[in-house]
């Protein structure tokens, strides 16, 4: 999976963002050859699926064809706006197979950070600046921070 980027939605409880991964691999090779597609969720900290799957993305089942020793970590991308369920700690990549079988447990990403979460917890942020000018600059670091990651 690739990096998770920062958290574009000020909300608590609420993320948004693009979840990017790469093809399928198996020990030292990559193939999607019994691949149909890629289901996206949302796990806890035991790696159990909470809730629905957020996204369905079809294999590209040419993607084997190439270069099968590099895993391209952006190949896959699905771009959520979501509320986060209670325990929310992942996001985790099921491959569905063609028989449609889904894989019990996928790649997993980094842990999901709630930038509300983190502003309003985090000792760094509470013990310094006043309630007022974290309310300002917080919103004006993610949009930098956004704006940045485009170019």
């Amino acid at each position: 999976m690739g990096p998770l980027p920062v958290d574009m939605d000020m909300r608590a409880r609420r993320w948004r963002g693009a979840v990017t991964w790469g093809p399928n691999q198996f020990e030292a090779t990559i193939s999607e050859s019994s691949i149909e597609a890629y289901h996206l969720y949302v796990v806890n900290d035991r790696l159990q699926k909470l809730g629905e799957n957020l996204a369905v993305v079809e294999a590209k089942l040419w993607a084997n064809l190439f270069n099968t020793s590099t895993c391209d970590r952006h190949y896959y991308v699905a771009n959520l706006d979501l509320e986060l369920p209670a325990g929310a700690a992942f996001f985790m990549v099921v491959p569905l197979t063609k028989g449609g079988l889904e894989m019990n447990i996928g790649t997993i990403s980094e842990r999901i950070e709630d930038v509300f979460a983190i502003a309003t917890t985090s000792d760094a942020w509470c013990a310094g600046p006043s309630s007022s000018f974290i309310a300002w600059v917080l919103p004006f670091l993610v949009w930098s921070i956004g704006s940045a990651a485009r170019v």
